[in-house]
């Protein structure tokens, strides 16, 4: 049997790498979207959105993961983007008919119920 060459086990490695980023990464925005589509969009988009820009970003991942820092941002329509910040800022879109209910913590097991039935739920909201 012939060996396999180097760059073909690098090829192999990267995407294997990138398939578990991409699993962990799902996983992790299931708790901010929900069990839905909008989380599997989201790394779709991040994922897409990193071949677009490809190797010219550079962001210390050390630094964002130790300290904690969120990060947000858009590959296009960086204008209408700002416009519907504004928007919400400025309150002239409500954004409440989104929310199914506001929990406290001490509902928050009854939150998660909530949260998981998506045929009654869109958003649920935990307030601390």
């Amino acid at each position: 049997m012939k060996p396999v060459p180097p760059r073909i086990k690098i090829f192999f490695g990267s995407g294997f790498c990138a398939l578990v980023y991409q699993t962990a990464w799902q996983r992790e925005l299931r708790l901010i979207f929900g069990a839905s589509t909008a989380a599997s969009a989201a790394v779709l988009a991040i994922f897409m959105g990193g071949l677009g820009l490809g190797g010219d970003v550079s962001i210390p991942q050390n630094m964002v993961v130790a300290k904690e820092i969120e990060m947000r941002g858009t590959f296009r329509f960086h204008e209408e983007f700002a416009l519907a910040v504004d928007l919400i800022n400025q309150r002239r879109v409500d954004l409440t008919p989104l929310l199914t209910g506001v929990f406290g913590l001490d509902e928050a097991a009854h939150a998660f119920e909530v949260a998981g039935d998506r045929s009654q739920s869109m958003k649920v909201q935990l307030r601390f």
